[in-house]
């Protein structure tokens, strides 16, 4: 196994960093957190990720992992038999496929918050936006399609999953609109899979109401065959899995939420 002195950086309101975190809980790997704000402390993450993204992943020698996939990777290598996707083989391959599709849906899903956050609305690009709205749903239609009971890919919970999951949650707060409850009925109550799974219970949510900016306009809500939020959809639909989520210790919590109030993706 990997020696403990791991050091996350990366706030929690980022599913990527999220879903390092889930990998790390579950391979029972030791580690620190660095939280400080890609936004309100640009200058300092950008000594240890140059490309000031996150996750970044500091090993205890003192190299620098970036890109969520590539410290997964390497987590990976070091977690044996426990390690969240198949070894080889097709298995393996649609493991990769389903967390590349969802992690796809959130960078298009991230372009649009980006551009409505960034950008007055007469400075902001309608074809830009509709293309990136529209490639969020493809993503969404096409994860629905790909879905093998009872988790993503399978019998096994797997880096898909923990992808998966912390992109609905995102979606659900911050895009609501592309989440429809009919068509994407056999994906949304996918986080009620992972319940009973610790890691993804003990890897906290930060609540991301707490981080919004509250100058910022909440978007529309999510469409549904019988009205209502898309949230109030997923509670009934996950039976309460997004509160074992979101419920963390409150320093890590606290923690998730601290910087510039900015939703941090990568």
């Amino acid at each position: 196994m990997i020696q403990n002195g791991l050091i996350l950086v990366g706030q929690y309101d980022s599913p990527v960093t999220r879903r390092v975190a889930i990998a790390l809980h579950h391979y029972g790997m030791a580690f620190s957190r660095d939280t400080r704000s890609i936004f309100s402390q640009a200058d300092e993450v950008a000594e240890v990720s140059p490309l000031t993204r996150i996750p970044a992943l500091v090993l205890p020698g003192g190299e620098v992992l970036i890109d969520s996939a590539a410290i997964l990777d390497h987590l990976d290598e070091g977690a044996g038999d426990r390690a969240l996707i198949p070894t080889d083989g097709p298995e393996r391959r649609r493991v990769l496929q389903m967390t590349a599709l969802a992690q796809g849906t959130l960078e298009k899903a991230g372009a649009v918050v980006y551009e409505r956050h960034f950008h007055p609305v007469e400075h902001q690009s309608a074809e830009w936006l509709a293309r990136c709205i529209g490639q969020t749903r493809a993503g969404l239609d096409h994860l629905t399609a790909r879905l093998s009971a009872p988790h993503a890919c399978g019998s096994d919970l797997t880096h898909a999953d923990a992808m998966i999951t912390t992109l609905i949650w995102y979606l659900g707060d911050r895009l609501p609109e592309v989440l429809d409850a009919a068509a994407h009925a056999p994906l949304l109550p996918l986080p009620h899979g992972v319940k009973p799974c610790p890691p993804f219970a003990q890897q906290p949510l930060a609540r991301l109401k707490r981080c919004q900016n509250p100058d910022k306009a909440r978007p529309s809500k999510a469409k549904g065959a019988s009205g209502g939020s898309i949230f109030a959809k997923m509670n009934g639909l996950a039976g309460g899995i997004w509160s074992g989520l979101c419920d963390g210790p409150d320093h890590l919590v606290a923690a998730a939420c601290q910087g510039s109030g900015q939703q941090e993706i990568t």
